[in-house]
């Protein structure tokens, strides 16, 4: 009986053995040669880069970064020079044709993508939409809506538009999923008692004064100010400044995406096509009018756009609570945020008053609002006391940097410190109809204390996000991107050996060996009590 039971054990402990070694092993073949011709450019950042693109390729958590820029590994792939990164993305096609496609056309996107430019999207005001391809409207609605979403599933952008009168509704709350970590920021309607930031993480505070933040799939968040800027590891940069009018809290989003993505995306923002015209299909469906610029673009066609982009339009994109990345108070859900019997007036311009008129287009005129965007910034300003602001530009931490050779590991993460002290609970109203005038569960405009002065950031709670039914996603097949031209970045003081090695060609002998340092063991975790009660989730959580 002994010798039987200690065969089982020999056996399971065998199995258990063999099953870690083959996790520490690369899943697929021939990605070594990727990690050597990175640490042929850069010994120290090379190999974190090789593994941060092979862990978003896999859908895991990237390694700390172990040198002193707080870069992406998007960032960080703008650094490579041009012609390695070329041998990338040609030797990634290669392997593709033969084996693992989806694994190397993620590689071979990751890697284009750094020398593309940018189209920009923005939801701004009461709202008016930008799309990617440079379509404009306004989207006078109550609701919770996708803004913009990815087809691979890696990035998804989230609002919350809530009404101000029966006319007018302002985006007050974003929530997004950044490779698989689930982000959101609230102007109003916190979803628990704790007022002292708006950020939330996997549904937890997170805490930030003025410097970098990492989330653990290789995205970054950045403060300047009361605005928050979120860089995706994949390219995708989200901007979000917080705004105040009549005392009403709101926000202003902008999205940037890569224009090498072509019909890559679906939202509010459109597909990135550059094409203006279908941007507006409603479940492809095109809307029954001119989008503008013909004899119908009166005042009447205007009403019917209206009344179009905020009743079958709105309906395409808004969430069900089992798609929402948002966090709730308790006892709400995405239905306490909808009204789909809002507006209940469309305004026309024959209603506004001339004097008044004419102050905001000089407003407007005065601080260098674009000719394109006068219409909406002349509504809000008239209407809504908004203040006349232009499109927001996400700084590029690449721009003016010059990587200069390590001398030792530099610990690059989130520091932990004690919890901040978080204001005292504050009861939420007892849920009410959003279809009224009234604001359910609002919390206080603006925090009478200053926020917390402790430094970035400590790591938030590890927290276990809600299972749920995952669909595998398959990525976009391999695309032929666009010849682009970078800034050549500083030479390199080592001496590159030859580029990677095609299947067919073997490759030149080298001494050298990359020094890749993959992690081993699992990122510390720190656990922090909550002081605030936990809120209901979104359908999603943050996981898939």
């Amino acid at each position: 009986m002994k010798t039987h039971y200690a065969i089982i054990t020999l056996i399971s402990f065998t199995f258990a053995f063999n099953s870690i070694g083959q996790d520490a092993v690369r899943s697929v073949a021939g990605y070594e040669s990727v990690s050597t011709e990175l640490s042929y450019w850069d010994d120290v950042r090379g190999p974190w880069l090789a593994s941060s693109l092979e862990a978003m390729a896999n859908d895991q958590p990237i390694p700390d970064r172990n040198f002193p820029e707080k870069f992406t590994p998007y960032q960080m792939l703008k650094m490579v020079p041009e012609d390695t990164r070329g041998n990338i993305s040609e030797y990634a096609r290669e392997q593709g044709r033969t084996d693992n496609q989806q694994f190397w056309s993620s590689i071979d996107r990751y890697v284009n993508s750094a020398g593309c430019p940018r189209n920009s999207g923005r939801t701004y005001g009461d709202p008016h939409m930008v799309s990617y391809d440079g379509a404009r409207y306004s989207f006078q609605t109550v609701g919770e809506f996708v803004l913009s979403k990815s087809r691979d599933g890696n990035m998804e952008v989230q609002t919350r538009q809530q009404p101000m009168g029966d006319e007018f509704s302002l985006n007050t709350a974003v929530a997004m999923d950044i490779s698989g970590d689930r982000l959101a920021i609230y102007a109003r309607n916190y979803p628990d008692g704790n007022y002292s930031t708006p950020l939330r993480l996997d549904g937890k505070p997170i805490h930030m004064n003025g410097s970098t933040y990492f989330l653990e799939h290789g995205g970054t968040i950045k403060k300047s100010n009361n605005d928050y800027t979120v860089y995706y590891p994949t390219g995708e940069t989200v901007t979000v400044q917080m705004r105040n009018t009549r005392n009403f809290d709101f926000m202003n989003v902008a999205v940037s995406v890569s224009e090498c993505s072509e019909n890559q995306y679906s939202g509010l923002f459109g597909n990135n096509n550059d094409i203006r015209n279908d941007d507006f299909n409603a479940g492809g469906v095109a809307p029954p009018f001119a989008m503008g610029g013909d004899s119908r673009d009166n005042d009447y066609w205007k009403r019917e756009r209206l009344a179009f982009m905020a009743k079958q339009f709105a309906d395409v994109h808004r969430i069900t609570q089992g798609e929402s990345l948002f966090d709730y108070p308790m006892g709400m859900n995405s239905e306490s945020f909808t009204d789909r019997t809002f507006p209940r007036v469309f305004p026309k311009p024959a209603d506004f008053n001339d004097r008044r008129y004419s102050r905001s287009r000089r407003d407007c005129q005065d601080n260098g609002v674009d000719q394109r965007d006068m219409e909406g910034c002349i509504y809000d300003n008239m209407n809504l006391g908004i203040a006349p602001s232009r499109p927001p530009v996400a700084a590029d931490p690449t721009e003016g940097t010059v990587l200069r050779p390590t001398t030792g590991r530099v610990d690059n993460v989130n520091p932990t410190s004690p919890a901040p002290n978080a204001r005292p609970d504050t009861p939420i109203s007892t849920p009410g109809n959003t279809a009224t005038n009234g604001d359910p569960g609002t919390a206080p405009s603006r925090p009478t204390s200053s926020e917390p002065s402790n430094s970035n950031e400590h790591r938030p709670t590890t927290t276990t996000r809600p299972a749920q039914t995952t669909t595998t996603t398959t990525r976009p097949q391999t695309t032929t991107w666009p010849t682009t031209t970078t800034t050549t970045r500083p030479p390199q003081t080592t001496t590159r050996p030859p580029t990677i090695t095609r299947p067919s060609t073997p490759r030149p002998t080298n001494n050298r060996q990359p020094t890749i340092t993959r992690p081993t063991t699992p990122r510390p975790t720190n656990t922090r009590p909550s002081s605030t009660p936990t809120p209901s989730r979104g359908g999603r959580g943050g996981g898939r």
